[in-house]
């Protein structure tokens, strides 16, 4: 009885400090929430200005970088036609471009334009050039001046497309000319002495730029109805004399749009110039506007009455009027000042928006919860927990004990588990004694299984050893059958690249024959088929190649810049044949002479964007390469190419990039393909150090992307290779800047050593064609034969030949004692074998170069040529 006494005097004191310590935590609670939400509102406030002074410096520098970008365009033009106009200086005459034959005058002569032309002239490649009078007998500047204003308008094209809506990119002439880019017909636009009164030209004179800078003009209205805009310009000189200025127009709803982005909810930025008036305004001003407006007519007069302390603040700082919230930044590409300003919220009005309402309701619910609380814990909790406790202590003493009828129902079930518990409890106690003397009578037979499982564990270990062995063999004749898919695949290669070449090469040739269109459109049909046929080939040798691990990288200077254009101007017309929008775009800060291997990312390039064009019917294909990182040695570059086409499923994205996988099971069936070109880009891709990628959605298109690291071509240096897979391959020949004439080819004779029919007619109609002479012989003895009676200009020797192959007959030419008229003969290996080492085992043998069959005339042209210019110098120099 004592210790339940005990017992109710604890729990009466752990009910008065329950009431205490809740009451207490709810003190605390109310106060570190006050204390939580004063701080809260100070860092919120903090954010906010620093997210909206960070956010303010992102689109000044963003549309500073754009106003850059423009100056650097122009920059870029001025430079191109004062070098134009240097190299034309001292000729008397010069080559024209092609549009100058377009170039005519109108009946009366007193003006002349460029309205009539033919394919390929168009107006999406050129602008109209006006001027006033003849074209007719002018002085030689004058047409020096015409050649370089007809030269600027590739520059005018890549900057329209690069620049989206940009409104007028021209050059104006002192010698009363203009040529205009996009093109518009003089009906609607001819050269008026008017323009030479325009700022675009004006401001360019000598008298007003002695320094010939560049320069913007005021806003005007542009009269030709691109509307309310601003120029950016820069003179050019010949020499001393002045000849005119290149421009490029913006409009203000350009400038708008660009504010109307970066603007936020709560306020508005606008550009405005020295002259105190409105550049740009993405609510008070529009290109529409028959004239420019000053910062009265535009700001809020509450506004503008503190506006001009505004001006005087630092650049980029937050400056605070009675009304408004103002940020200000300098351009620093053009005369011009980025204004942000937002009405200023009351105290109360800021401090609801950092906060809200919703912290005084849930002080009231924190109250209303704490009472609840107190009364609910003593009913449901303590009173039934002292007389659970009781119920414990008694029925742990074997004292007689019987359940409350007041207790809730929700603590009975309790009361029963800790009855039925003791219970269990004398239960367990006699089975555990029991269950002891059973212990050592199951241990002792554990033992007697133990060294069973020992004997059995021997008999494994042997059967082990037996399987290991068996392993081995079996690895041995997988080796076996690897290389004897390798010389299968070798083998196959053969047999289906000297048909092929019979194919593509009469192919060639017919399509320089005169035919019908019908004929010629069936031989372009063939000429296609085989090139995809050949593709499909390549692929299949490449992944063979990646399989063994023999597909290595060249290491090779090249200019990036050529690289991506002739990689994209042949897919850029199949683009066009689908009437797709293709767009190539490289970033300026990316240096363009570098060491790689240029073919193989041609080939990643080409996979890509043929992939893009292929899957897209609508829309356009666009390439863009961005720089990741560079330092002094290495650049890493990212390429992405992306398109509006059927997109890729998300549970296939994982699988795309498998060999033989394609997207969809259709695919294959409506577009073709053989599912390898992704995995050999994304081979060739790691290969250069680097990853591939996409991102895609089902019928929106898709963003395949890839990146690679290339050395610097200033930063080589001797025996460095980071990469275990490039393979550096140094020039052997420094070649003379010429070629042979048509004369000369007539004096030459060349051997052909080819033992396949077909073949001996395609390599004999190419290099009639070319103008050589040509013998022909079955195999490597015949060539001998023939080397002996006559010294050749060159030999073609296919490898594969009946009686004596191409490489015997190679080591017996160059072999001194021998009996042929000329040992250093160039030798050119002509052969279908396309494998891994074939072109070392050409070499090896002791021949000049290699080509592979399918034959392509021009490169079976220029080959031939090298070595006979070479030949032809070595000659030269000995006879010297």
């Amino acid at each position: 009885m004592k210790i339940l006494k005990n017992n109710k005097d604890s729990i009466a004191r752990f009910r008065t400090w329950q009431s205490l310590s809740i009451i207490i935590l709810l003190f605390i609670l109310i106060t570190v929430f006050f204390t939580l939400l004063q701080r809260q509102y100070i860092v919120n406030k903090k954010n906010e200005l620093n997210f909206l002074e960070k956010h303010f410096l992102e689109s000044a520098s963003y549309l500073d970088n754009l106003l850059g970008a423009i100056e650097a365009y122009v920059e870029g033009m001025r430079i191109k036609a004062e070098m134009n106009l240097l190299e034309t200086r001292w000729l008397k005459m010069f080559n024209q471009p092609f549009a100058f034959q377009y170039l005519k005058d109108t009946e009366d002569r007193r003006t002349y334009h460029l309205d009539e032309f033919q394919f390929p002239i168009s107006p999406e490649v050129i602008g109209n050039l006006t001027g006033e009078g003849s074209i007719q007998n002018r002085e030689n500047d004058f047409y020096r001046e015409i050649h370089m204003a007809l030269n600027l308008n590739s520059d005018f094209r890549a900057i329209s497309k690069n620049v989206e809506n940009v409104a007028w990119v021209y050059y104006t002439s002192a010698n009363n000319f203009i040529n205009i880019y996009p093109w518009v017909s003089s009906l609607d636009f001819k050269f008026s002495k008017d323009l030479q009164t325009h700022e675009f030209f004006t401001l360019g004179l000598p008298d007003k730029n002695p320094d010939r800078k560049l320069f913007w003009t005021d806003v005007y209205v542009d009269e030709y109805g691109k509307g309310l805009m601003t120029t950016c310009a820069a003179p050019v000189y010949d020499g001393d004399r002045f000849c005119g200025t290149v421009a490029i127009d913006l409009t203000v709803d350009f400038l708008n749009d660009i504010l109307k982005n970066r603007s936020t909810k709560q306020g508005i930025m606008f550009l405005f110039n020295d002259r105190d008036k409105i550049v740009a305004h993405p609510t008070m001003v529009r290109s529409s506007d028959k004239r420019a407006k000053f910062m009265k007519e535009v700001l809020p007069e509450k506004y503008y009455s503190s506006f001009h302390s505004c001006r005087q603040m630092g650049n980029n700082r937050i400056y605070y009027t009675d009304f408004y919230t103002t940020l200000k930044s300098q351009l620093n590409h053009a005369p011009w000042q980025l204004i942000y300003f937002e009405p200023t919220p009351s105290s109360w009005i800021s401090f609801m928006n950092h906060i809200g309402v919703g912290p005084s309701l849930l002080i009231i619910g924190l109250l209303i919860l704490v009472f609840i609380v107190i009364l609910v814990a003593d009913k449901l909790f303590v009173k039934p927990s002292e007389k659970f406790v009781n119920y414990i202590i008694a029925r742990s003493r074997r004292i007689p004990s019987q359940l409350d009828q007041e207790v809730p129902s929700i603590w009975k079930p309790w009361f029963v588990i800790i009855e039925k518990t003791f219970k269990e409890n004398e239960e367990l106690t006699f089975k555990i004694q029991k269950q002891n003397k059973g212990l050592e009578l199951r241990v002792r037979e554990r033992t007697l299984e133990l060294a069973e499982s020992n004997i059995k564990l021997s008999k494994l270990n042997k059967e082990l050893e037996a399987a290991i062995s068996n392993a081995e063999k079996m690895a041995a004749q997988a080796q076996a059958a690897n290389m004897a898919k390798s010389e299968f695949l070798a083998n196959m290669s053969h047999e289906i690249r000297t048909p092929m070449n019979g194919v593509i090469g009469m192919t060639e040739l017919l399509l320089d024959t005169d035919m019908a269109p019908e004929q010629r459109q069936c031989a372009e049909t063939i000429q296609k088929s085989a090139d995809s046929l050949l593709t499909v080939i390549n692929d299949i040798l490449d992944f063979s190649k990646i399989e063994a691990g023999k597909l290595d990288l060249e290491r090779l200077p090249f200019d990036l810049h050529h690289t991506i254009e002739d990689t994209t101007d042949l897919l850029a017309l199949i683009a066009q044949e689908k009437n797709l929008k293709f767009l190539c775009i490289i970033d300026p800060d990316i240096p363009s002479l570098l060491m790689g291997d240029p073919s193989r990312l041609r080939q990643i390039i080409l996979n890509l964007v043929d992939n893009a064009i292929k899957f897209t019917s609508k829309g356009g294909v666009t390439v863009h390469v961005s720089l990741e990182y560079e330092d002094d040695i290495q650049i890493k570059l990212h390429f992405s190419v992306t398109d509006t086409g059927i997109g890729i499923a998300e549970n296939r994205i994982n699988v795309l990039f498998d060999a033989f996988s394609q997207a969809d099971t259709s695919t294959t069936r409506k577009y073709g393909g053989t599912g390898l070109g992704l995995s050999i880009s994304k081979h060739l891709s790691e290969m250069m150090g680097g990853q591939i990628g996409v991102q895609s959605m089902k019928g929106k298109g898709s963003t395949f992307w890839f990146n690679a690291i290339f050395d610097k071509q200033l930063s080589i240096k001797k025996n460095v290779n980071t990469n275990p897979h490039l393979r550096v391959k140094s020039a052997k020949y420094v070649f003379n800047q010429r070629s042979i004439t048509e004369n000369q080819r007539s004096k030459i004779r060349i051997l052909l050593a080819e033992d396949n029919k077909t073949n001996q007619m395609v390599g004999l109609k190419f290099l009639k064609k070319m103008g050589y002479g040509v013998d022909i012989v079955d195999n490597g003895r015949e060539a001998l034969k023939a080397l002996e009676s006559l010294s050749y200009s060159l030999v073609l020797m296919d490898c594969q030949m009946p009686d004596m192959d191409g490489y015997e007959a190679t080591r017996q030419i160059r072999n001194p004692e021998s009996s042929v008229c000329n040992h250093k003969v160039p030798i050119i290996a002509m052969t279908a074998n396309a494998m891994q080492g074939a072109r070392e085992k050409c070499i090896a043998a002791g021949m000049s170069d290699y080509i592979s069959k399918p034959l392509n005339s021009k490169s079976l042209a220029d080959t031939i040529e090298k070595w006979l210019v070479k030949t032809d110098s070595s000659q030269s120099a000995e006879s010297s």
